[in-house]
């Protein structure tokens, strides 16, 4: 199994030889405690077990010689629907209290139902003469009503039904099997959504979560690919070699479970889209088919979930309000959030899910007064929605309250720049001259001053130099906050630490016991707090993990090897040879005095004409940001898709780390990069580091920049956490 999540995510739960025996499609029920279900071939027999995963005991609910095709339960387990093949049809049976009970025969293909404690919406793929159609069932064990879903343009099959049964999954597929494409059909509105079409693609086995907010699927037998209503779309959650088969989201769109005809076995593995922090349910060990999702996966800790209501409704997240009017959305919709302390009056509030609304909510949420920097108040404070300013705000004693249109990350940026030291005080920033010399830039023929445009984020770096200087004098750190630099188009975050302080530098990462992939790839908050960093950045790219033909490969494996030349602790860990340029950012050993740096090029580090002293931390880049002259690299290109980004540098007894913030249109040109470095006259060395959803900043004890809902690959990576190489840490 090609997966693209960590070893610790991906949860074998089943096996079965092949040729010996088989295994067929399963489902989950249960709440607090989940039991798998799933169908043993042995010697001709057909079983129906229930494993229950707490306790990993094993319950036969069902023993026949008649092929077990599917089945599916309800989230209490009380009730179960199997398809069963005859002679002639599928047969549809419920199991309740042990006994079997024959509902309908049908040709049927496929059997999904609803996760509620009675029996809901159930749909199944017919195959007759009058072509391939879905039918769905509503009110399974009351008075039913039932209907058939078909296609002008062609047939309709792989259906999946939610665990609320608001929404069902279909894969339409196009006259002659040209194209197929992915849709969502709603019963209770009548309303069908096209999700994505793919020509030349065979796509089968769908299947979507509560309100229709995440649908899986199926390409050519080999790929899982992933949607998610706010327009994170056709990203691939895994991939294989050999077959796989019916995949399944779980009810709150986090876990996806996926089958593999692997050699010789049945495997079947279980990924967690969203959060890598968190185990959606403890699976027993084992290899098994594939299996539908009838219960909540996480009910006991997770991402929390709201839900916008069409008729309206009041949500509440930490200190913050929702009013949500009718018709803000056109159907209930499923909510993320989470409440992000970074250190200022108020959380940073994230929201995936929705982005665009039909009519604008009021957001209103409450501030902590006693973190505003001496002299300031919630007037200096502007509110940012996505990383742009939002007018009209009214502002109380300790809240605010807004409307918008827009749903995504929600914060407050100070107009007044302050800064924040490694020691918890925070200090206004007093723009004035610096008092040191400043950086000179160069121009055909001649030398002179830098300037900046007025107002800018160099700019109010360069005034702020002063301030800076002031607090490191007793402090070791500071972290900057100065809106021109953190909001669009810089979008950085800026920590400076004080080279004349006895900060002890390293490089860490953790080791792997695969000497073929010697680095274990772990987060940059598990990297920086197991170190007990004052403030920490990530590394250099590392890589490629494994060779998975796909073009997230380099995002989603747990280990990797080592590409640009580094050291750590004064160990050569690699040396580069593959004639690729780099610049060297270097530190001398700790000295209990201070912290010594170095910037130089490949070429003197080959020759090893560079001062040794520079051999305890070493970072290799193909891309400097300042050379030794103290000027910009020439070479950065002029026009450039902008992209997170990490750099570290130093100058003036200084070190300087700077890296994106994590939205999706938070995003910094490389050139962006030199503006800070000049303005902080920072200019004796810098270099680029990785980049994407590796980019991370760590100050005192959380990380400034984690991936916000609205970046893609926030759904792939976990918990707004990529998973690392290494980090460059300062610690006391």
């Amino acid at each position: 199994m090609s997966t693209l999540k960590r070893d610790q995510l991906k949860t074998q739960v089943a096996q079965a030889k092949k040729g010996e025996d088989s295994l067929r499609a399963s489902a989950v029920t249960g709440t607090e405690t989940a039991n798998l279900l799933y169908i043993y071939q042995y010697d001709g027999v057909y079983e129906a077990q229930a494993v229950n995963v707490a306790t990993n005991e094993v319950k036969t609910l069902v023993r026949s010689t008649q092929p077990i095709d599917s089945i599916s339960g309800t989230a209490d387990g009380s009730r179960f629907v199997l398809s069963m093949r005859g002679a002639q049809s599928f047969d549809i049976y419920e199991l309740i209290g042990g006994q079997l009970i024959q509902v309908t025969n049908d040709s049927v293909d496929d059997v999904r139902l609803s996760a509620s404690t009675t029996l809901g919406t159930v749909a199944w793929q017919r195959n007759d003469p009058a072509g391939q159609r879905v039918r769905l069932v509503q009110n399974f064990t009351g008075a039913r009503q039932s209907f058939d879903i078909t296609s002008t343009d062609g047939t309709v099959v792989s259906p999946g039904v939610s665990g609320d049964g608001s929404a069902v999954s279909l894969i339409e597929v196009a006259a002659g099997g040209t194209s197929s494409a992915v849709g969502v059909y709603f019963p209770g509105s009548g309303a069908y959504v096209d999700v994505i079409t793919k020509a030349g693609s065979a796509l089968r086995d769908s299947s979507v979560s509560n309100y229709g907010q995440r649908v899986t699927w199926l390409e050519n037998a080999k790929n899982v690919y992933f949607y998610d209503a706010n327009g994170v779309n056709n990203h691939l959650v895994a991939s294989s070699n050999a077959q796989m088969r019916r995949p399944a989201i779980d009810p709150s769109g986090r876990v996806v479970s996926v089958a593999e005809n692997g050699t010789g076995t049945y495997q079947g593995y279980v990924f967690n889209v969203e959060d890598a922090t968190q185990q959606a349910v403890g699976l027993p060990q084992g290899e098994h088919d594939a299996y539908t999702w009838s219960a909540p996966a996480v009910t006991r800790s997770g991402t929390p979930s709201q839900v916008l209501k069409a008729a309206g409704n009041t949500v509440t997240v930490g200190a913050l309000t929702l009013q949500v009017p009718a018709g803000a959305v056109e159907r209930d919709t499923v909510i993320r959030s989470e409440t992000r302390d970074l250190g200022d009056i108020a959380p940073q509030y994230d929201f995936g899910g929705v982005s665009a609304l039909k009519a604008p909510v009021t957001v209103s949420f409450t501030v902590d007064s006693t973190r505003l920097p001496s002299g300031m108040t919630l007037a200096d404070y502007d509110v940012y929605v996505n990383g742009t300013l939002v007018p009209n705000v009214t502002r109380a004693s300790s809240s605010v309250s807004f409307q918008t249109a827009t749903l995504g990350t929600v914060e407050l940026a100070s107009r007044t720049p302050w800064l924040e030291t490694g020691s918890g005080t925070r200090n206004v920033i007093v723009p004035s001259t610096p008092d040191e010399t400043m950086p000179q830039s160069v121009t055909p023929g001649q030398i002179q001053a830098q300037s900046f445009p007025a107002g800018s984020c160099a700019d109010q770096l360069q005034k702020a130099i002063n301030t800076i200087k002031t607090a490191l004098r007793e402090h070791w750190s500071v972290k900057l906050n100065i809106a021109k630099c953190k909001q669009q188009p810089h979008s950085l975050e800026i920590v400076v630490v004080n080279m004349n302080k006895p900060f002890k530098n390293d490089l860490v990462y953790r080791s792997s016991t695969d000497a073929s992939k010697p680095i274990q790839l772990i987060s940059l908050k598990d990297l920086a707090s197991g170190a007990s960093a004052e403030a920490a950045i990530n590394g250099f790219p590392w890589g490629p993990e494994e060779a998975r033909g796909s073009a997230y490969t380099s995002v989603y494996a747990d280990k990797g090897f080592w590409v640009g030349t580094t050291h750590a602790r004064g160990q050569v860990l690699k040396v580069r040879n593959d004639g690729k340029p780099e610049y060297m950012f270097a530190m001398a050993a700790p000295n209990n005095l201070n912290v010594q740096a170095a910037t130089f090029p490949s070429s003197e580090y080959t020759a090893k004409t560079y001062d040794s002293r520079f051999n305890y931390t070493l970072v290799g880049s193909t891309t400097s940001i300042i050379r030794k002259d103290g000027t910009c690299n020439p070479n950065l290109p002029t026009t450039e898709t902008p992209d997170r980004w990490s750099a570290i540098g130093f100058g003036n007894n200084r070190i300087v780390m700077v890296s994106s913030r994590g939205g999706r249109g938070e995003v910094t040109t490389t050139r962006a990069l030199c503006d800070v470095f000049l303005g902080l006259n920072a200019t004796s060395g810098a270099i680029r580091l990785d980049g994407g959803s590796a980019a991370g900043l760590w100050f005192k004890d959380r990380v400034l920049n984690p991936l916000a809902f609205n970046n893609p690959d926030r759904y792939l990576v976990g918990g707004g956490l990529r998973q690392i190489a290494s980090a460059v840490v300062f610690k006391r």
